[in-house]
């Protein structure tokens, strides 16, 4: 049983709680986009089976907290226009975390192939959403730049080598082989032969 003082001090902060809700929620939808915060040097089937536990946990954890929040509270402001508000911030948040678009019907010829063995040798890319020389390397790629590992350095703090956008980097013998700024589709090719 809460007592009256527990009680007193939940409902004075129950709006707080609320919207305290809304960062596992948000980084739960992170991580169920694949987002991989960084995390390029764990092998993808292991960080997909990660990513999805973990992002369910965090989207329950949330929501607890944001409708526990939300009935607790006692603020003057109505309880569905603190709940509408909370959840226009989640869906906002959601969006700015989207990958940059691209067109599958570009014409930029057919790089799936070259897409899946960038990633399956370990190469990731860190960009930011509104970083127009990330959006050229992407276009690049068109439709098959869906098959890269992508980190979204405007929404995670990236590693201290990421100098600029784009940067791609990959573990080999033990160290972070970088490459800074667009890559040709001829440069993306020897990258995935070494």
């Amino acid at each position: 049983m809460i007592d009256k003082e527990m009680k007193s001090k939940l409902e004075r902060y129950g709006l707080l709680l609320a919207i305290a809700g809304v960062v596992p929620i948000r980084s739960g939808i992170l991580l169920l986009q694949e987002k991989d915060c960084g995390c390029f040097l764990v092998e993808k089937t292991t960080l997909h089976a990660n990513n999805v536990l973990f992002g369910w946990m965090s989207i329950v954890a949330g929501a607890a907290l944001l409708l526990g929040g939300v009935k607790l509270s006692k603020d003057r402001v109505g309880k569905p226009w603190i709940f509408a508000f909370l959840l226009v911030g989640a869906v906002a948040g959601y969006t700015a975390g989207l990958a940059p678009s691209y067109d599958a019907s570009e014409e930029t010829g057919d790089y799936t192939a070259l897409a899946q063995n960038l990633t399956a040798k370990g190469w990731v890319m860190f960009y930011a959403n509104w970083c127009p020389r990330c959006h050229e390397q992407i276009g690049m790629l068109g439709g098959s730049a869906g098959y890269l590992r992508l980190i979204d350095c405007a929404t995670f703090q990236c590693p201290s080598f990421v100098k600029g956008y784009p940067t791609w980097a990959r573990m080999k013998d033990g160290e972070v082989e970088v490459r800074t700024g667009v890559q040709s589709i001829q440069e993306l090719r020897e990258m995935v032969k070494e």
